[in-house]
């Protein structure tokens, strides 16, 4: 299983550069990239209680995933690579 991984406000930032306005005034999105982050946080957080209640998993033990990539900094292409170059290891290994 893979994990992608970024750091919340970076993801903030993207999310809010491509969500469409009227999504984003009809969900109350805030415009500040932290606050927005904060608020990506609790969801997670949420999340995290869920996945853990129903699976008894926890999603953010990084040793639950077989690749975990930080998109943070990462173009798509280098993203695409790390992904392929894993599999083709993977592959090698099976």
């Amino acid at each position: 299983m893979e994990k992608f991984s970024l750091e919340l406000e970076v993801a903030a930032r993207r999310i809010l550069a491509n969500m469409d306005p009227v999504r984003k005034a009809h969900e109350h999105v805030p415009d500040d990239p932290k606050q927005y982050a904060s608020e990506l946080a609790h969801r997670l957080d949420l999340e995290r209680t869920r996945y853990s209640a129903k699976y008894g998993v926890d999603i953010s033990d990084h040793a639950n995933f077989d690749l975990v990539v930080d998109t943070s900094l990462s173009t798509s292409d280098k993203v695409v690579a790390q992904i392929l170059d894993a599999y083709e290891r993977w592959l090698g290994d099976n």
